[in-house]
């Protein structure tokens, strides 16, 4: 039944995502991405249940600090798609490595802000 709801229901990561320095907006070399790619944090997200609606669609945009290690961390929920929704997002982001931001080479902690887009054809 898994592969059935990934078959039928698609996460849009979207790419116009965006980062900042913390703790105040500095330029950076490189924005945080999923080791392995976006693809990776795909794969690692846990389909709730969709409910049994035509062309059903819902949101969630969180905005998270990913740290020098490569953890993310300091979920915050910008839009809610509701709950389930919500956990499944900061699930998959909490679940992956992550490539830190740098600045002149050296990992620095950066807030990155994350849409995702929940939909059934």
């Amino acid at each position: 039944m898994k592969n059935l709801t990934k078959t039928f229901a698609t996460v849009l990561l979207v790419l116009l995502s965006y980062a900042y320095a913390e703790p105040n907006l500095i330029k950076h070399d490189n924005c945080p991405c999923p080791e392995g790619g976006m693809e990776t944090l795909l794969a690692s997200i846990e389909f709730p249940n969709f409910p049994n609606l035509p062309h059903w669609e819902t949101f969630v945009t969180l905005s998270f600090r990913v740290n020098p290690d490569g953890s993310a961390t300091h979920f915050l929920v910008l839009e809610s798609g509701g709950e389930i929704y919500d956990e499944a997002a900061i699930s998959a982001c909490a679940s992956v490595h992550w490539k830190p931001a740098t600045i002149d080479g050296q990992p620095v902690p950066v807030r990155f802000n994350l849409p995702f887009r929940f939909h059934r054809p």
